[in-house]
């Protein structure tokens, strides 16, 4: 989890990690309810086994007796190694001949108590495991900022965070325009993979410079979402896609979908490659919009189903 703490899409949630302390009396109230149901589980076990004993039922005189004993009563013996299984083949286990109203009424039970418990126990399973990895990723955060302190330091995944927040405190409005006074003119490259928070702090100091004189200030960002590769560090190809639908809400007064627009914006579609081998560029062609007709969103599917690109020598 420590390679995730300075993701933007992680940190908003890890800075809400109680102490680890605290993480590590959660685990084990955690553990006591997993403790609960494998004890409840273990009874089950006991009595499926004492059943069959009494009632000397076997592979010879009960159907799908090797899974109730490998389930019910091997398995079920210990949930904390094992997990809550016993499938379809151990409630259709039944007495070839005499009184199996004992049996059928120890499977109803076993079956409900499975329907109730087995998901329980899973995610208190995972919960526990995952929480011994988030106490330690709290733990080295701790130790982390104190040491930033003391030699007076911050990594430069921090920068985003911090401009956006020092952005929010302060009086917006003045800082873009001092701004805007020295920079009329933008470039942005590999725009698929700029995150929100990278965008949020720049697109309003792009808007101001553009509405401040549309015919002579520009912004040219440059990107292709099929190429996007930097989700796992909040790049989001979607941001790109609504800025090329002109659907993004940067670019409208008062921020309303159906409102006026601020500035011009114009989209173009690059029809030629200058710096690929022709074989590749005519796979391209072909694989993309394939694979855009099994695509569940409209927004990926045009994406992926670009026109043709022409390969140039």
């Amino acid at each position: 989890e420590g390679k995730n703490s300075f993701n933007e899409d992680t940190w908003e949630h890890l800075k809400k990690l109680p102490h680890p302390s605290r993480m590590l009396e959660i685990e084990q109230e955690l553990n006591e309810k997993i403790t609960a149901i494998c004890a409840q589980a273990k009874a089950l076990s006991n009595e499926a086994r004492a059943i069959i004993k009494q009632e000397g039922y076997n592979a010879d005189s009960m159907i799908r007796f090797k899974d109730v004993n490998s389930h019910l009563v091997g398995q079920w013996q210990n949930l904390k190694r094992h997990d809550m299984n016993a499938g379809a083949y151990v409630w259709q286990s039944r007495v070839k001949q005499g009184d199996d109203s004992r049996w059928n009424a120890f499977k109803e039970k076993a079956q409900k108590f499975q329907g109730q418990e087995k998901q329980n126990l899973m995610l208190l399973k995972q919960a526990t495991a995952k929480l011994q990895q988030l106490a330690a990723t709290r733990a080295l955060l701790d130790k982390f900022d104190e040491l930033q302190k003391n030699q007076n330091t911050m990594p430069l995944s921090a920068f985003n965070k911090l401009i956006s927040e020092e952005l929010q405190r302060e009086p917006t409005a003045f800082i873009y325009a001092r701004l805007g006074e020295k920079f009329w003119h933008f470039y942005i490259d590999e725009f698929q993979d700029t995150s929100t928070l990278q965008f949020e702090n720049i697109h309003p100091l792009i808007e101001h410079t553009l509405t401040k004189d549309e015919s002579k200030n520009t912004a040219l960002i440059v990107g292709d979402p099929k190429q996007s590769i930097y989700r796992w560090r909040g790049g989001k190809a979607e941001q790109f896609m609504s800025l090329t639908e002109d659907s993004h809400l940067s670019n409208r007064f008062e921020q309303l979908q159906n409102g006026h627009q601020l500035y011009k914006r114009e989209t173009i579609q690059l029809g030629n490659n200058f710096r690929t081998h022709g074989a590749i560029v005519s796979f391209n062609n072909g694989f993309f919009p394939h694979l855009s007709s099994s695509l569940t969103s409209a927004q990926h599917r045009d994406a992926y189903a670009i026109h043709s690109v022409v390969q140039q020598p």
